[in-house]
């Protein structure tokens, strides 16, 4: 799940790249940008965002959907074989002539399918 505070953050950071963000309240109680301050970093004033609350919820939405939509790519992640049995598998494949690394990595990717 992607937080209302990893949103602003990352406005923060493409909207003011020179500052540095303090938000003045549990991530549960954000519901308006007035517990936000943007420091600039280089001569330490109070910076105005650029953005608005609805900026925020909307690049909320954005992060989410673009987590949700790796999760095949986590999962996979987790069930392939470790690299040093992926080269053992390749490297019996070249002597045995088989192909138990092809079906290792096909029946991962069969499991947790690619979105289309």
């Amino acid at each position: 799940m992607i937080e209302i505070i990893n949103a602003i953050q990352s406005l923060c950071t493409e909207n003011h790249p020179n500052s540095s963000v303090r938000i003045e309240s549990g991530p549960d109680d954000i519901t308006d940008l007035s517990v936000l301050t943007l420091t600039d970093n280089t001569d330490e004033n109070e910076v105005i965002p650029s953005f608005t609350f609805k900026d925020v919820q909307d690049k909320q939405k954005i992060m989410q959907a673009e987590f949700d939509a790796q999760e095949y790519a986590r999962n996979r992640k987790n069930e392939y074989p470790k690299l040093r049995d992926q080269l053992d598998m390749i490297f019996w494949d070249s002597k045995n002539n088989t192909n138990t690394h092809t079906e290792a990595i096909e029946a991962v990717k069969n499991k947790y399918p690619k979105p289309t």
